[in-house]
């Protein structure tokens, strides 16, 4: 009792910063890359600094024209997998964003993704790893709201 008592203090004591996997940018050159989560979000590489953007909405962003189009142009293929660490650091809880239902997210444990649902009227911001207004969060408004969100779990 004591020890899940504790588990959950840590969880709502913890402001754990998650962020999407960056590409490595190489410091000679300016590069374009697909976000791997995202349709509408892609990194500009500038000389080795790694910017997120994102396009206007709407609009997906396409990795061979390098260019925000309409999603039947832009070809988008996302990773749905969810990816958590073998190894659970005690002092950093890991979180994943359901890229299937903005209200929805996973917390890694013991390298799974456990399946966790924000309340009504609350999505997912995986910057700050809290449920909150979905009018503050930035997610794909077209996602399906799918009750048994299911996830494939690949280690890092």
């Amino acid at each position: 009792m004591k020890h899940s008592i504790a588990v959950v203090l840590l969880f709502l004591a913890s402001n754990v910063y998650c962020q999407a996997p960056t590409p490595v940018c190489d410091p000679n050159t300016v590069s374009w890359h697909n976000h791997l989560w995202y349709c509408d979000r892609y990194f500009l590489c500038f000389w080795g600094a790694t910017n997120e953007r994102f396009c206007a909405p709407g609009l997906h962003y396409n990795r061979v024209t390098t260019q925000c189009m309409s999603p039947e142009l832009a070809n988008c293929e996302i990773d749905t997998e969810i990816y958590c660490p073998d190894v659970d650091d005690p002092n950093q809880l890991e979180f994943r964003s359901d890229h299937q239902d903005c209200a929805s997210y996973f917390l890694c444990f013991n390298g799974n993704p456990i399946s966790r649902t924000c309340g009504p009227d609350f999505w997912w911001d995986m910057y700050d790893n809290w449920c909150t207004s979905p009018d503050l969060v930035r997610c794909d408004p077209r996602a399906p709201n799918n009750p048994n969100p299911t996830a494939t779990t690949r280690r890092a």
